[in-house]
């Protein structure tokens, strides 16, 4: 792997001549895109929208006007093999923008996450369809949600291409970070001398794309600018015993002095000297794994760039599926003990400690998924979490004959006891099955047996009910004394028991009420009016005047 680490910076190098030789024929340099179709896509931004849905609802709505004079390109990777490093593919090659805007959305829509995030050899194969394209440089828009799995710091790489002169910027935008994922990506940026963009919704993303799209190269025979820092820079470097990326936290100590807080990515300003250097890859746990130890000289000019080889701690991420296919995740929660220790983002990789963890993780009421596992030293570890099958299901219920549904939440009954209780306008996940939907409501109770719920997710039921219309009025002698004209309907049920529903408006509105014989309870505060007896009718609409006396 260090081999392959070195052929990457010097294959590199070595194609920037053929890369400047030959002129572009477009007024504008050409737009690369990386797009990430690794696993942890998955995985949810704040919003809980998730974020493979958000990049393809982006990209489907790309404006090929956006890229005036541009052509462009995608390269996806990590969207057809897990534990794959060599899974990129060049997706759509340089074309114009008004072809191939349509092609990179039909793309990024087949996209099923499933792999690893190769992000230096994504950059580097990158570099050479360039090359095969003989463009006089253009922008690469890296679009990841997470760090490099796979390879050397990509950093490196492209600070290598900045030092070389080659005119290749690259643009990052970070989908829903983690604060370590965060600053490696960061770093790319800042290497190359562009701007970082987080993006942690749709319109972040699309705001992102827009601004690489509209950047413009620096004017000719300038370079790009770099990043303005102080005359002498300390930079750690983080890898495993194999060469590959590895985020690395902290301390740089010098003697009778306090401990300085250092991490990869990161840019620091140190006296020149000797300083004892402690550093370990962080770990959700909040500890350090096994931090190395070593003297590092600082120089007094330039920048000082240790690399230090660490061991890996064992990785793990959380993956959810229903009846053999991917669902939607939540957090979970690592417990030993019985006391909490992490928790974890579905679908997103994370550094942990080794030992023996409780895993749990809530989905519905009919999925509380519990799984023990020990994790081992070195391993990456998938926590499978294996769902009940569940339907998001909403019911409308309407009075026979209208429009309007009923507003009152419903209760799914099984075996004569009440399974679920769904929101009348949000409804709820459910089993698929056989229900008996029921509402207990004083003027509008239902029971409606044999509902099947089918496997259809999300699905909609429209049921009806046979009630009666009633519109009652009050006729005042003068002038009304308010606008607040409340009323009760009452009745009498089977056991002879006097039922009274909520206090209701008698100002000629359609009130929904069940066949049967009904009386008016009036608001005493309106004045005395005549006891109205009246009969609701299923299917009909009853018009009662109550007046006063």
């Amino acid at each position: 792997m260090r081999g392959l680490r070195r052929t990457f910076l010097t294959f590199g190098l070595f194609l920037l001549a053929a890369t400047l030789n030959t002129a572009a024929t477009q007024t504008a340099p050409p737009l690369y895109i990386i797009f990430d179709g690794s696993n942890s896509m998955w995985g949810e931004l704040p919003d809980a929208s998730r974020k493979i849905e958000v990049a393809k609802q982006v990209f489907n709505n790309l404006d090929p006007a956006l890229f005036t004079d541009r052509e462009v390109a995608l390269r996806l990777y990590g969207h057809r093999r897990a534990s794959d490093c060599a899974d990129i593919e060049l997706a759509v090659p340089f074309g114009p923008a008004d072809e191939n805007v349509a092609r990179m959305a039909e793309r990024v829509e087949g996209v099923t996450p499933r792999g690893k995030t190769p992000i230096t050899r994504s950059l580097q194969a990158a570099l050479d369809d360039f090359n095969q394209h003989g463009t006089q440089g253009g922008d690469i828009l890296l679009i990841s949600d997470g760090i490099e799995t796979c390879d050397a710091d990509p950093c490196d790489l492209v600070q290598a291409w900045k030092d070389s002169g080659v005119n290749i910027r690259v643009h990052v935008v970070g989908l829903g970070l983690t604060d370590v994922a965060r600053g490696a990506l960061q770093c790319i940026a800042d290497a190359s001398g562009t701007e970082y963009h987080d993006a942690n919704s749709a319109e972040a993303l699309g705001a992102a794309i827009e601004a690489t799209a509209a950047s413009e190269p620096p004017p000719p025979g300038e370079p790009d600018p770099q990043p303005q820092g102080p005359r002498a820079e300390f930079r750690l470097v983080g890898q495993d015993a194999d060469g590959n990326f590895l985020p690395v936290q902290g301390t740089l100590t010098r003697a009778s002095e306090d401990p300085q807080a250092v991490s990869s990515n990161g840019r620091f300003v140190f006296d020149a000297g000797t300083y004892t250097l402690q550093a370990g890859v962080p770990t959700l746990n909040g500890v350090t794994y096994e931090p190395i130890t070593q003297e590092v000289e600082v120089l007094a000019e330039g920048t000082t760039r240790v690399v230090v080889t660490v061991p890996r701690p064992p990785r793990v991420i959380t993956r959810f599926v229903e009846n053999g296919e991917e669902i939607r995740g939540v957090l979970s929660h690592a417990y030993q003990d019985g006391n909490e220790v992490f928790s974890l983002r579905p679908y997103e990789e994370h550094f942990v400690l080794p030992g023996t963890y409780d895993f749990e993780a809530t989905l519905n009421q009919d999925n509380e998924l519990a799984i023990t596992e020990t994790i081992v030293a070195g391993e990456d570890k998938t926590l499978l979490f294996e769902a009940v099958q569940t339907v998001r299901l909403h019911i409308v219920v309407r009075p026979e004959g209208h429009e309007a549904p009923l507003r009152q939440h419903q209760e799914l009954m099984q075996n004569g006891e009440a399974v679920y209780r769904l929101h009348y306008a949000n409804g709820g996940p459910v089993r698929p099955g056989v229900y008996t939907v029921q509402s207990d409501h004083a003027l509008t109770p239902y029971v409606i047996e044999n509902v099947e719920v089918t496997t259809e997710d999300p699905q909609t039921i429209e049921l009806t009910v046979p009630f009666g219309l009633v519109r009652a009025r009050y006729v005042f002698r003068g002038e009304a004394p308010t606008t607040d004209l409340r009323c009760w309907f009452g009745y009498e049920n089977e056991e002879g028991r006097r039922i009274s529903s909520r206090a209701l408006q008698c100002d000629g509105r359609d009130i929904v009420v069940r066949e049967g014989t009904y009386y008016v309870r009036v608001w005493d505060r309106l004045g005395n009016f005549v006891n109205t007896p009246f009969e609701v009718v299923t299917g009909q609409t009853t018009e009662i005047t109550v007046q006063e006396q």
